[in-house]
């Protein structure tokens, strides 16, 4: 299946995109889709593994099962006061 992945500040910057279409196998998760760009990241991965993700614009955990065009998008951890 084909899912969409958007990175946003600092992630962008370590994943090297903003933008990108992942093959993914059916069923896969949301965790298995940040290994995925793990596996791919020219910058390392430091601090993927903490990152906030979102599926078609809605906050989740990695377990959640992707579907077909779906949109993850992947937020470094927000902090502040």
């Amino acid at each position: 299946m084909k899912i969409t992945i958007k990175a946003f500040a600092s992630v962008k910057d370590l994943c090297g995109f903003s933008e990108r279409e992942f093959e993914l196998p059916e069923h896969a998760t949301a965790d298995d889709a940040v290994r995925r760009v793990e596996r791919e990241c020219a910058g390392g991965s430091a601090g993927i593994e903490s990152l906030l993700l979102a599926v078609n614009e809605e906050y989740c955990r990695g377990d959640r099962v992707l579907a077909e065009n779906d949109i993850l998008a992947l937020f470094p951890p927000v902090s502040g006061g």
